[in-house]
């Protein structure tokens, strides 16, 4: 039985109501029950807060506790009862490596719906994996995108990630630095499956570690005014001179967000053509940064 009254709402008023930038969805207790009463979340903490992706679609994440175990809840704010594509895809891969026992990715918890005054909220529950994410300003854990040592490692561990992926029959289908999450060893674990693709549907090659590296956007270029507000007399730096990190400082690039999918195997063979050369997107000079949660930043997708 729901635990909210019935709302006859029209789906023409309900769009017209998610388009405005002013309506997003309601504020998530700290304990939300389904409508059917079987299912539970409490203790719940914003991970991610409610972003609008596309025409009466909410997405936010969060942890909380359900059946005694820490789970990270996504949820989506549509205006229909039943659940999306994209929803249905997520739910269907983590299922899948749940069966497998895939130890590289988050397994299956449960799925359930709750009705809102705006139209109905589909939370997708999985296991909780401790971690950061990493992007190509930080160092955390001792791994640096801007060391070319540090992502030899990372590469390898992300290897290992998306091979067993691809044994289980699963591909993510949303390539970039955001859904790639690092345990304290350096351990790698692919998230994120609502654009996931199975079995037949997977691409035939492997997505490479330079196409997940160069489909991350790089942080935003700090305006004129801040920068004005930052340098003191004395202490700009040259292209080419080296900050306090020891790094050179390079111009920024763009994100590589149109590259297509490279193979391990092409990866590889352009690494042994040009041993000295290095992505623009890898070199950039950044202060560094501490990654202190799941949260991906806001620049990424």
């Amino acid at each position: 039985m729901s635990l909210l009254p019935s709302i006859n709402l029209q789906p023409n008023n309900l769009t017209q109501q998610f388009a405005m930038a002013d309506k997003t969805p309601p504020a998530i207790p700290s304990k939300v029950t389904s409508d059917d009463g079987k299912h539970v979340v409490e203790n719940l903490a914003e991970l991610e807060e409610w972003r609008y992706k596309k025409t009466d679609v909410w997405v936010a994440v969060y942890t909380g506790r359900y059946d005694n175990d820490m789970v990270i809840a996504k949820v989506l704010h549509l205006t229909t009862s039943e659940p999306s594509e994209k929803t249905t895809r997520e739910i269907d891969a983590l299922k899948r490596l749940k069966d497998k026992d895939c130890q590289s990715a988050p397994h299956y918890k449960a799925h359930f719906r709750r009705q809102t005054e705006l139209g109905y909220e589909h939370w997708v529950l999985s296991q909780y994996l401790e971690g950061v994410i990493v992007d190509h300003t930080q160092t955390v854990n001792g791994m640096d995108l801007r060391n070319r040592e540090h992502e030899a490692k990372m590469e390898a561990a992300y290897d290992v990630a998306i091979q067993e992926l691809r044994r289980c029959g699963v591909d993510n289908g949303s390539y970039h630095l955001g859904n790639l999450l690092w345990d304290s060893e350096g351990k790698c674990y692919i998230l994120d499956f609502e654009d996931a693709k199975m079995d037949d549907e997977m691409p035939p090659q492997t997505p490479s570690w330079r196409l997940w590296r160069d489909n991350t956007p790089l942080p935003p270029s700090p305006t004129k005014a801040t920068l004005d507000e930052q340098d003191e007399p004395g202490t700009e730096d040259e292209p080419g001179t080296e900050d306090e990190s020891g790094l050179e400082n390079e111009p920024r690039v763009g994100d590589g967000s149109d590259l297509p999918i490279v193979s391990d195997e092409q990866a590889e063979h352009d690494r042994q053509d040009s041993p000295d050369e290095q992505s623009e997107s890898n070199r950039q000079a950044e202060s560094d940064g501490k990654a202190v949660s799941r949260r991906r930043p806001s620049n990424f997708p």
